[in-house]
């Protein structure tokens, strides 16, 4: 199955909030803050956080990954792809598919149960890069029956 590489617009993933990190405060000598406009209320208060480094590949996924709480990615640098779909009854229901088209100053909200997976990097030579913020918490992996690229 082929979808479209999506620009984020609201309303586009249920379950998915966005909000572009742009404007950058200066706040002292040698320093600026870029501060976000979203928060996630994580249902426990036991939170961890990770650097995720995704190198190119073809934009093409055959599993889909879910969890009970927020997951809040923090783009850093690099272009790149993800992947979200809606779930019933625990299947990936394929006709709801988006390959979003993620990058630098982008922050994404995960809602828990919302399926999607990791980046891919569309820069032959660069990584898309993400900050990972979430509680402990479990990793559901489940197959799509069948691989989704990008056109």
């Amino acid at each position: 199955m082929q979808v479209d590489i999506r620009e984020w617009e609201p309303g586009l993933v249920s379950g998915l909030e966005v909000f572009m990190v742009n404007e950058v405060t200066p706040t002292g000598d040698y320093f600026a803050w870029r501060p976000s406009g979203l928060a996630a209320e994580f249902a426990d208060s036991k939170i961890s956080g990770g650097m995720v480094e995704a190198c190119c590949k073809n934009p093409e996924y055959t599993k889909v990954e879910y969890h009970s709480d927020y997951e809040v990615f923090y783009f850093t640098s690099g272009d790149g792809v993800m992947l979200f779909c809606s779930l019933e009854d625990g299947k990936p229901l394929l006709e709801t598919c988006v390959m979003l088209h993620v990058k630098e100053g982008m922050q994404l909200c995960v809602a828990p149960g919302k399926a999607h997976f990791v980046p891919i990097s569309l820069e032959k030579d660069a990584p898309v890069k993400a900050v990972v913020v979430s509680p402990e918490m479990d990793t559901w992996m489940v197959e799509l029956g069948e691989t989704v690229s990008a056109k």
